[in-house]
């Protein structure tokens, strides 16, 4: 089967855009079309879409496309009206907002009154209501049609997305599409997308119309607490959501741990189907809010963690949901190999199922992710047996607990390097364990922790990350993340207040030779943990992007090739 990746913009003549805008009684004005042409045009939301307009004299071509306005942080898409409506284009906006940039810019009366009074300009109550709208009428999208999981918490995001949809594929044997920090992902193929984790509604319709012109009916995306808050979503229901887990994280955003949370439960009581699933981790202070946004009578609610929570859990929750599950894993084991154990499958009765698995990704706290993933596939319709024989076949997660050089008993001499993507304190705490966790089961080695902290982002995980590094590791190098717009020393600077003692805590702003001081200074038998960016192949510095992987920096020291 071939497929067309190639993301379509939404097209409509002005005419039938209209006549869908005033069936939700969204126009204000009543005005008569000056389109020449009846055929479609081009909904633009993105000014710089607007380039593929202009003719040789750099001037936008006539009739040849809409423009909707869009108010976003740092532009507002009104201030092209006089350019879009000169160019005889139509220009659909809120009137106040264009009042609000006369006065700002003491345009005169007769400008304002001119722009108001343009036949091309089309004046609606709500601009983002209005791309909705617009958007879900012309790409025509079956809703009924998908299948959409959204997981949400701190951390394991991600690890979940990318084990969910790999073990959808080996039991479907289809193709699924991936939405996350990794971007946008249909099988082995990458699509160019935004650096968003959870794009906005408009570009998520624009998406989910590629799904549907390739016949993928399978999404499963990350869903985060931004996205949450910022209505990204749009009016999208999801069938599955899974709550991993709560710790700190973006307080520079949502300023308290209360209104962090209750972003996420937006997942829950705002997206979730009525008769959808709610897969609640339970190894965590935080999952019983969760489990109570989630209730429905027409709603399946499954629990994965710990097996002594499970007779609680049914006591609290079956008689609140249409159907309640539990999962859990004991015999537990977790190397460098990866993780096992077997999966107990609970109802409020008995034991469903127990099977033993095995899958090669690294760390014990991949054990809630792969419940998670697990919970989901079942509440498909697959039976644990089916889906545990499935587990040995998956692929690490790049940037999580990912090794860039594993000895071999060839290639010995050299440290072992594991780039992690932990920028959340309970994460870097739960990546550090995982590793002494190794060394101990080794019974040698030391353990070299290299992080920093982000610029422009919440400082008071800062002084946290510092004393859990220099607590557990037997070695730390404070180095930068992604400073951004903050000075690098002084990102440092308030990691380390958090040390108690500077014994064996380094300070190196340049990431790249902090990774190289820990390498060089290691023996054979250490493990060294690079966290904070995994996956990222860029550094921010300023405003700007420069190229950087902590893999890449990694091996290329290994192999002696900087």
């Amino acid at each position: 089967m071939s497929f067309n990746y190639k993301i379509e913009i939404p097209k409509c003549s002005i005419e039938n855009a209209i006549h869908i805008l005033k069936t939700d009684n969204l126009v204000v004005n009543n005005l008569p079309i000056h389109n020449k042409s009846k055929s479609p045009l081009d909904l633009i939301i993105n000014s710089n879409e607007l380039k593929k307009f202009k003719d040789n004299d750099d001037l936008l071509k006539e009739d040849s496309f809409i423009y909707i306005a869009r108010v976003g942080k740092k532009f507002d898409g009104h201030t092209l009206i006089e350019k879009i409506l000169s160019s005889k284009n139509y220009f659909i906006g809120n009137e106040e907002n264009v009042i609000d940039i006369a006065k700002k810019n003491n345009y005169s009366d007769d400008w304002l009154s001119k722009i108001i009074n343009n036949p091309y300009f089309i004046k609606v109550i709500d601009t983002e209501k209005t791309i909705h709208l617009l958007f879900e009428k012309c790409y025509q999208i079956n809703k009924e049609y998908f299948n959409t999981i959204a997981v949400t918490g701190t951390n394991g995001k991600t690890s979940v997305v990318q084990i969910c949809s790999q073990i959808f594929e080996f039991l479907t044997a289809k193709k699924c599409l991936r939405i996350g920090t990794l971007g946008l992902q249909i099988g082995e193929y990458n699509m160019e997308s935004s650096h968003v984790t959870t794009p906005d509604y408009p570009a998520l319709l624009s998406i989910i119309n590629l799904c549907q012109k390739n016949n993928i009916d399978k999404i499963v995306m990350e869903a985060t607490s931004h996205g949450l808050l910022e209505k990204r979503l749009g009016n999208w229901k999801v069938n599955t959501a899974i709550f991993t887990n709560l710790t700190q994280d973006h307080l520079d955003y949502h300023g308290t741990m209360d209104n962090y949370r209750n972003a996420k439960l937006k997942l829950f009581d705002e997206y979730l189907n009525e008769n959808g699933c709610a897969i609640i981790c339970t190894n965590n202070f935080d999952w019983e809010f969760f489990a109570k946004r989630a209730v429905g009578n027409k709603r399946t609610l499954i629990g994965v963690g710990n097996e002594n929570i499970s007779n609680s859990f049914f006591s609290t929750f079956k008689n609140l949901f249409k159907s309640v599950f539990y999962l859990s894993i004991i015999d537990q084991k977790s190397s460098l190999k990866g993780i096992s154990g077997t999966l107990i499958l609970k109802d409020s009765h008995k034991t469903l199922e127990s099977e033993y698995f095995s899958a090669p990704i690294i760390g014990n706290f991949q054990f809630d992710n792969i419940m998670c993933s697990i919970a989901t596939m079942f509440n498909d319709g697959f039976k644990i047996s089916e889906i545990s024989k499935k587990l040995v076949n998956i692929k690490n997660i790049p940037g999580r607990l990912e090794i860039v050089k594993h000895k071999t008993e060839f290639d010995n001499k050299f440290p072992t390097v594991l780039v992690d993507y932990a920028h959340s304190p309970d994460a870097l705490e739960k990546a550090i364990v995982v590793c002494k966790n190794i060394l101990s089961l080794e019974g040698k080695g030391k353990l070299i922790t290299v992080f920093g902290c982000g610029g422009d982002r919440d400082k008071t995980k800062r002084a946290i990350m510092g004393k859990i590094a220099s607590t557990l590791s037997d070695k730390v190098i404070v180095t930068s993340d992604n400073p951004r717009n903050e000075d690098p020393g002084k990102i440092i600077d308030d990691i380390f207040t958090g040390i108690n003692s500077n014994y064996n805590c380094f300070r190196e702003s340049d990431r790249k030779k902090a990774i190289e001081f820990a390498i060089n200074s290691a023996e054979q038998f250490d493990l060294i943990l690079v966290a904070g960016k995994g996956h990222e192949d860029y550094q921010i510095i300023g405003e700007t992007k420069y190229p950087f992987s902590d893999s890449q920096i990694a091996l290329s020291i290994l192999s002696k090739e900087n």
